[in-house]
C-alpha cells in the first residue's frame, strides 16, 4: 500500500487516542493487492479482499482523511458500515455488505 495511506490512518489513530503497532494487523490493500492479517481494508478496489485471508474484510473506496475517520468509526464501533458491493468481489455477492 501507498505509505500516505498508513500515515493518514496512524495519524487518525493517534488523534483517536488509539495506540498504534499493538493489536490487530490492518492492512491497507491497493487494487488488486490481497492481504492477510486481522484486517482487509481495499482503498479504491474491493478486488484484493477476494484473496485475502483477512478475519475482517472492508472496502473503503477512498484513502482521504475523512474515510480514514469512518474506516476508524466503525472498526472501534462507533458507527455502522452501511454501504454495499457494487459488484462480485470473489463469493461475495453485488450488494453485500456488513451484517
Amino acid at each position: 500500500s501507498d505509505p500516505r495511506d498508513v500515515q493518514r490512518l496512524t495519524e487518525a489513530a493517534r488523534a483517536r487516542g488509539l495506540q498504534v503497532g499493538a493489536g490487530p494487523v490492518v492492512a491497507l490493500l491497493d487494487g488488486a493487492e490481497s492481504g492477510s492479517g486481522g484486517i482487509a481494508v481495499a482503498l479504491d478496489a474491493p478486488w484484493g479482499l477476494a484473496a485475502s485471508d483477512a478475519r475482517l474484510k472492508a472496502a473503503l473506496y477512498g484513502d482521504t482523511p475523512a474515510a480514514f475517520e469512518a474506516l476508524l468509526d466503525y472498526l472501534t464501533g462507533k458507527a455502522p458500515a452501511p454501504g454495499k458491493l457494487p459488484a462480485k468481489v470473489g463469493g461475495y455477492g453485488i450488494g453485500t455488505g456488513c451484517s
